[in-house]
């Protein structure tokens, strides 16, 4: 059995009428006596936007629309030249008063577009206020996409527009309906779409035909009189006609001319029953609704459908909304494996990315459509019930970390470089944290994220949370990369999961399945005597988590040495090869550098001699608070270059000859590289760095900056110029560098956390 996905046209009902007299119930409904039927939804607030423009009452093209919505809204305002403001949308689907008329005061629009979700008044209780925005000369366009069947005592709009092919079984159709402003007429049909359309269509009839999926409107199933085709064959013609129908929407995209409904369309829809229709929504929206109450990872977007008032009439919505608990994807993808193709409403818009509330994002993230139109009766949504109650999600391991102004990125790097690993062992992995200031990190290497909306600083206090998260994930194994966990903490999870804890202090024994502390300086902490066999512990700089790409351009220690003198110039070289021969030197402190690290710096090495010798490039992390004052004190020094968004910093190492650098995990990556530092101390967990970097010329320790910055500084710019006055020094440290880490912790640790008995 096959649900959802786009309509089929049965070829033996197709034809052709012309518009004399066509009209449709649903739409004649508001007794506007401006009515226009076009190719599509957009189509007609782009008619409607045209009818505005030559009336002369556009204005100043400001629009106000809502932050949940399908980018294909967007289009026809951004097409006529309109600017784009927008308003938040709460889970309820509902809108706030407060911010609309905040902003109403602020941009004085034009045009207040409004939009009820899934055949629910979402509006209800604001619309005697869009009766007195109007009365202020404020236009209202109501987008009845999403409720079409919608109708009440108290609708108040300028303008009605809609999308009619969401709703049947057309290949074209949209309208749009005024009370005073009289609305043109497209000169053409749109043919060439329509036929095209109407093509694809009735192949995915053919196909549910010879595969024996259709059945006749008593919702008997008809006896299969199945095709010769191989089910491959079969596959192929699915595959044709959804390809091909992803095609026609590309281009309906691009399309900006205004065309009207095809005549095509208006023949398949004068013979719809809307009646018919609605009733069946309705109906199969209950039957969902009921049988959702027994769905653990499915929450109703509406749990109240029905309203407080029985007697009112049920929503006939466009489908049923649901949040998804856990993996949105993996549910879909097992849905589909029985035939149930359920789409997300919608992917977020790239006009609003950035400008999100956290319940929109959450509506974003976490909503799914089920299908429940009338092509369907009570036993497909019966069956779909089935199949949904039937889901068990995958096993997934979970990684508890963040990264802000105070937090270091390392921290989700790592983790990120761990989780990496896990996956190649073929593991799930979803990143939990406190807020979305890591999402910058985490979101573009396509990894999962969970954010649970609490305070960082309060772990124990997050517990409830993330413990639900836990089990909505189903997750077995959690790493933890946090400073600010306790005992308590780590004890209360790993009742739920076995649990994976990265070490760098040694300040607690943490009950943890697993602990780890990568650094080179972990022997000198008496774990094996004071952690039990309960307790596997995975220690020293075997275990440090690189990047892939530091083990893919990390230069052989061979090699190295053959090419280390060619690049370099001894100092007191000749004036003319100044610019050829200057030695590069990289500055570094994390994504936040909390105080102001890369200023002092560039202040500290532009008092000194051998400053226009060297080019400096400094990262300049995404946290990084003191931008505005590193990009004014550096304008106009042409050898300092400030880098941001580094997405390759091993090659940006490669390229260097030197570095000066914060403590912390970097550290290990300057060893893959072989690039001789300078490094510093600004948080506990790097004061056990110097101890086994700062000897046997592994680097150059040059203090704790939190505790006296001025020499900390000075002897930065002591280490610098150490290492440009002496070649062999720098080339001493390189060898020694590149013998410490092999580049293969991170698998190490993966292997290791997917060992054991799940809980």
């Amino acid at each position: 059995m096959e649900i959802g996905s786009i309509y089929e046209i049965n070829p033996e009902k197709t034809g052709e009428r012309d518009s004399n007299g066509f009209h449709l119930k649903e739409v004649q409904k508001w007794n506007n006596p401006h009515i226009v039927y076009t190719g599509s939804g957009r189509e007609a607030i782009a008619c409607v936007l045209e009818g505005l423009e030559k009336a002369g009452k556009a204005g100043r093209k400001v629009c106000l629309l809502p932050g949940y919505m399908c980018d294909s809204v967007y289009l026809p305002f951004e097409n006529a030249g309109w600017e784009l403001h927008f308003y938040h949308i709460h889970k309820n689907m509902k809108a706030d008063r407060e911010e609309l008329e905040r902003l109403l005061s602020e941009i004085s629009p034009t045009l207040l577009l409004i939009h009820c979700y899934y055949g629910v008044d979402t509006w209800r209780e604001l619309r005697p206020f869009l009766k007195e925005w109007r009365e202020k000369g404020l236009f209202i366009m109501e987008d009845m996409t999403q409720s079409y069947y919608l109708c009440g005592k108290e609708m108040e709009a300028d303008f009605y527009v809609g999308s009619l092919r969401k709703w049947y079984a057309v290949p074209d159709g949209g309208f749009a309906a005024s009370a005073s402003l009289p609305l043109k007429t497209p000169d053409t049909e749109g043919s060439d779409f329509s036929r095209r359309k109407v093509e694809i269509l009735e192949k995915k009839w053919n196909y549910l035909k010879e595969s024996g999926q259709l059945g006749d409107d008593n919702e008997k199933k008809q006896e299969a009189k199945l095709s010769e085709k191989s089910a491959e064959d079969l596959q192929k013609e699915k595959n044709w006609y959804l390809t091909e129908n992803r095609k026609m929407e590309e281009w309906l995209d691009e399309k900006r001319e205004i065309d009207g409904i095809s005549p095509a369309a208006r023949y398949l829809l004068e013979r719809e029953d809307e009646d018919f229709c609605k009733k069946r929504r309705q109906e199969n929206a209950k039957i969902l609704l009921k049988g959702l109450r027994e769905i653990k990872n499915l929450t109703p977007v509406f749990p109240e459908w029905m309203g407080k008032d029985e007697k009112e009439e049920a929503p006939a919505p466009l489908y049923m909304p649901v949040y998804v608990k856990g993996d949105r994807s993996d549910f879909q993808s097992y849905c589909g494996a029985h035939g149930i193709y359920i789409p997300v409403l919608w992917p977020v818009p790239s006009q609003i990315e950035g400008w999100l509330s956290e319940e929109e994002t959450e509506i974003y993230d976490t909503i799914l459509a089920l299908p429940c139109d009338q092509r369907y009766g009570k036993k497909e949504m019966e069956y779909m019930l089935a199949v949904m109650k039937s889901y068990s999600p995958k096993e997934w391991i979970g990684i508890r970390a963040d990264a802000n102004e105070e937090i270091a990125t390392g921290h989700i790097m790592r983790c990120l470089t761990i989780g990496a690993s896990l996956e190649k062992l073929g593991q799930k992995v979803v990143f939990f944290t406190a807020d979305r200031q890591a999402d910058s990190l985490i979101l573009p290497t396509g990894r999962k994220r969970v954010c649970l909306h609490t305070d960082w600083r309060d772990k124990e206090g997050e517990l409830p949370v993330l413990e639900q998260a836990l089990k909505e994930w189903n997750c077995t194994r959690l790493l933890v990369d946090s400073y600010q966990v306790s005992p308590v903490y780590l004890k209360q999870l790993g009742r739920l999961c076995r649990t994976a804890y990265i070490d760098d202090l040694f300040e607690n024994i943490w009950p943890a399945d697993l602990v780890i502390n990568y650094n080179a300086y972990a022997g000198q902490f008496p774990y094996h005597e004071k952690y039990t066999e309960n307790t596997r512990l995975l220690l020293g700089a075997s275990y440090v988590p690189l990047r892939p790409e530091f083990l893919e351009k990390r230069p052989k220690p061979e090699a190295e040495e053959k090419t280390a003198v060619s690049r370099e110039t001894e100092p007191g070289s000749g004036a003319d090869s100044k610019e050829k021969h200057r030695l590069k030197v990289l500055l570094i402190c994390g994504g936040g550098d909390v105080y102001n690290s890369l200023s002092g710096m560039v202040a500290a090495f532009r008092k000194e001699p051998w400053f226009d010798k060297m080019e400096f490039r400094v990262v300049v992390g995404g946290f990084n608070r003191f931008r505005e004052q590193l990009e004014q004190q550096t304008q106009g020094v042409e050898n300092v270059h400030l880098l941001y968004n580094v997405t390759d910093m091993a090659g940006l190492m490669a390229e260097c000859d030197m570095a000066v650098s914060a403590a912390s995990t970097v550290l290990y990556e300057l060893c893959a590289m072989g690039l001789p530092t300078v490094f510093f101390v600004c948080v506990d967990n790097q004061k056990y760095d110097k101890d086994f970097f700062g000897k046997q010329e592994r680097m150059i320790y040059a203090g704790d900056i939190r505790q006296d910055r001025e020499n900390c500084l000075h002897r930065m710019a002591e280490g610098v110029r150490l290492l440009w006055e002496n070649p062999e020094l720098r080339q001493t440290m390189r060898q020694r560098l590149l013998h410490i880490v092999d580049g293969l912790g991170a698998d190490r640790i993966a292997e290791e956390m997917i060992k054991g008995e799940k809980r």
